[in-house]
């Protein structure tokens, strides 16, 4: 029997040896994959936490914009014009546009949404005829401009005192405080020279400005944004006409929404960079 050296057995001269080293080099081979394993395990795990953290960071700020958002105090509204009024005669010198200056207010700088307007309509007799559109104007004196323009609604019989939305141009914004005033605008129909009737009465003990025709011409003219009411004839008559407009202010994002609304966006941009990189 040939006797081996101890050096012959470690530097794997022999059988033995060659076996020793193999198994060696084996087992270093799957103690290094498997600590690759691990370390990818966990480098995924640490990346999946980072992206997770950033989605419900970003979770979080959605919600508590929503919250804020969601509890923005609702303007109270302004109602502007007479309001509901026993009537017991109506117009007749069309076209016509009247600025109620019986209840006028003053709005502060803002934006503002003109909603509701309420009105009732009757038969006078003759031929009451043609459409009736809201106004909201400000000014003075004989100086009137229209600041929101409503859906015209057209006479097709009489009605009890309702509401409608406003519609039409009926947002405005007001760089200072200003008086604003309620008006209507009434776009007759003429039939063969029958005598007309605007379908919106009124009653005394109030105080209108008005722009008309009738006998002295066609009327106002059709009431334009920004533009002075005008037309054949106008004066000033005791009348409160049976209707009103409702206004609220448009509510505006606080300081701290604002700053959170950017804020979120940033974090939205920094999480998808991160999530591009991997």
């Amino acid at each position: 029997m040939q006797h081996m050296k101890t050096t012959d057995l470690f530097e794997g001269r022999s059988p033995q040896g060659r076996e020793a080293r193999d198994s060696k080099a084996w087992y270093i081979s799957k103690v290094r994959v498997a600590e690759r394993i691990t370390w990818s395990a966990t480098s995924s795990r640490s990346e999946f936490g980072r992206v997770a953290s950033y989605w419900t960071i970003e979770k979080a700020f959605a919600c508590l914009l929503f919250l804020l958002l969601g509890v923005q105090p609702v303007a109270a509204g302004f109602v502007l014009g007479p309001g509901q009024v026993s009537t017991g005669a109506s117009d007749g010198a069309f076209d016509l546009i009247a600025v109620d200056l019986t209840k006028s207010i003053i709005l502060g700088s803002g934006t503002y949404d003109a909603s509701i307007f309420n009105y009732g309509f009757a038969d006078f007799g003759f031929l009451t005829n043609g459409t009736v559109a809201p106004l909201l104007l400000t000014g003075s004196g004989t100086t009137y401009r229209p600041v929101a323009i409503g859906n015209s609604i057209s006479y097709t019989g009489p009605t009890a005192f309702m509401s409608r939305s406003f519609g039409g141009s009926s947002t405005f914004t007001l760089s200072t405080s200003t008086e604003v005033f309620a008006g209507l605008y009434w776009k007759a129909t003429d039939n063969s020279g029958q005598e007309l009737r605007m379908p919106l009465g009124y009653t005394s003990g109030g105080n209108a400005f008005v722009v008309y025709g009738g006998g002295l011409g066609p009327g106002a003219k059709p009431p334009e944004l920004g533009t002075v009411i005008n037309g054949s004839a106008e004066g000033f008559f005791d009348r409160r006409y049976n209707f009103s407009v409702e206004v609220n202010a448009v509510p505006e994002p606080s300081g701290l929404t604002v700053g959170l609304l950017g804020l979120s966006g940033l974090i939205q941009r920094y999480r998808f960079r991160r999530i591009a990189k991997y």
